[in-house]
Protein backbone atom coordinates (compact mmCIF):
# COMPACT_ATOMS: atom_id res chain seq x y z
CA UNK A 1 0.00 0.00 0.00
CA UNK A 2 1.24 3.48 -0.85
CA UNK A 3 -1.16 5.57 1.17
CA UNK A 4 -4.33 4.88 -0.77
CA UNK A 5 -7.66 5.53 0.83
CA UNK A 6 -9.71 8.08 2.62
CA UNK A 7 -8.11 7.52 6.03
CA UNK A 8 -4.61 8.09 4.64
CA UNK A 9 -5.80 11.31 2.99
CA UNK A 10 -7.07 12.55 6.34
CA UNK A 11 -3.64 12.03 7.87
CA UNK A 12 -1.17 12.76 5.07
CA UNK A 13 -3.33 14.76 2.67
CA UNK A 14 -2.76 18.44 1.93
CA UNK A 15 -5.16 19.53 4.68
CA UNK A 16 -4.16 16.83 7.18
CA UNK A 17 -2.64 17.36 10.58
CA UNK A 18 0.72 15.92 9.52
CA UNK A 19 1.06 18.39 6.63
CA UNK A 20 0.32 21.29 8.95
CA UNK A 21 2.96 20.14 11.43
CA UNK A 22 5.49 19.46 8.69
CA UNK A 23 5.00 23.05 7.58
CA UNK A 24 5.85 24.23 11.10
CA UNK A 25 8.98 22.05 11.15
CA UNK A 26 10.04 23.28 7.74
CA UNK A 27 9.56 26.92 8.68
CA UNK A 28 11.40 26.48 12.00
CA UNK A 29 14.29 24.70 10.33
CA UNK A 30 14.68 27.32 7.63
CA UNK A 31 17.87 26.89 5.64
CA UNK A 32 19.79 24.98 8.32
CA UNK A 33 21.33 21.63 7.40
CA UNK A 34 19.64 19.87 10.31
CA UNK A 35 16.56 20.55 12.40
CA UNK A 36 18.38 22.38 15.20
CA UNK A 37 21.29 23.59 13.06
CA UNK A 38 23.61 20.71 13.84
CA UNK A 39 23.02 16.97 14.02
CA UNK A 40 20.99 16.10 17.12
CA UNK A 41 18.76 13.30 18.43
CA UNK A 42 15.80 15.20 16.96
CA UNK A 43 17.14 14.50 13.45
CA UNK A 44 17.21 10.75 14.11
CA UNK A 45 13.55 10.70 15.09
CA UNK A 46 12.49 13.11 12.36
CA UNK A 47 14.30 11.06 9.72
CA UNK A 48 12.38 7.94 10.76
CA UNK A 49 9.12 9.80 10.22
CA UNK A 50 10.29 11.27 6.92
CA UNK A 51 10.99 7.75 5.66
CA UNK A 52 7.61 6.52 6.89
CA UNK A 53 5.65 9.35 5.29
CA UNK A 54 7.63 9.09 2.04
CA UNK A 55 6.94 5.38 1.83
CA UNK A 56 3.22 5.74 2.55
CA UNK A 57 2.83 8.69 0.22
CA UNK A 58 5.53 8.97 -2.49
CA UNK A 59 6.25 12.64 -3.23
CA UNK A 60 5.02 13.68 0.22
CA UNK A 61 8.17 15.71 0.95
CA UNK A 62 8.13 17.59 -2.34
CA UNK A 63 6.42 20.56 -0.63
CA UNK A 64 9.25 20.99 1.84
CA UNK A 65 12.60 21.07 0.05
CA UNK A 66 14.56 21.66 3.27
CA UNK A 67 13.07 18.56 4.95
CA UNK A 68 13.64 16.52 1.81
CA UNK A 69 17.26 17.74 1.79
CA UNK A 70 17.65 16.91 5.50
CA UNK A 71 16.55 13.33 4.77
CA UNK A 72 19.16 13.10 2.02
CA UNK A 73 21.94 14.60 4.17
CA UNK A 74 21.10 12.38 7.11
CA UNK A 75 21.02 9.24 4.97
CA UNK A 76 24.38 10.22 3.43
CA UNK A 77 26.18 10.42 6.78
CA UNK A 78 28.87 7.68 6.59
CA UNK A 79 27.72 5.74 9.67
CA UNK A 80 24.04 5.99 8.72
CA UNK A 81 24.74 5.01 5.11
CA UNK A 82 26.83 2.01 6.21
CA UNK A 83 24.08 0.88 8.60
CA UNK A 84 21.31 1.26 6.00
CA UNK A 85 23.36 -0.80 3.54
CA UNK A 86 24.11 -3.53 6.09
CA UNK A 87 22.15 -6.72 6.68
CA UNK A 88 21.22 -5.41 10.14
CA UNK A 89 18.97 -2.73 8.65
CA UNK A 90 15.30 -3.55 8.04
CA UNK A 91 13.36 -0.97 6.06
CA UNK A 92 10.07 -2.55 7.14
CA UNK A 93 8.01 -3.17 9.14
CA UNK A 94 7.86 0.30 10.61
CA UNK A 95 6.35 -0.87 13.88
CA UNK A 96 8.12 -2.94 16.49
CA UNK A 97 7.27 -6.54 17.32
CA UNK A 98 4.79 -5.50 20.01
CA UNK A 99 2.48 -3.82 17.48
CA UNK A 100 -0.72 -5.74 16.91
CA UNK A 101 -2.58 -5.42 13.62
CA UNK A 102 -6.32 -6.06 13.68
Amino acid sequence: MHGDGEEMDKVLGDTGDVCRKMGYLSKGMGDKDFLLGKLSPADFLLNEYLHLFSTLRPGFLDKWENLKALKGKFDSLPAIKAYRESDRFHARPFNGSIAKWK
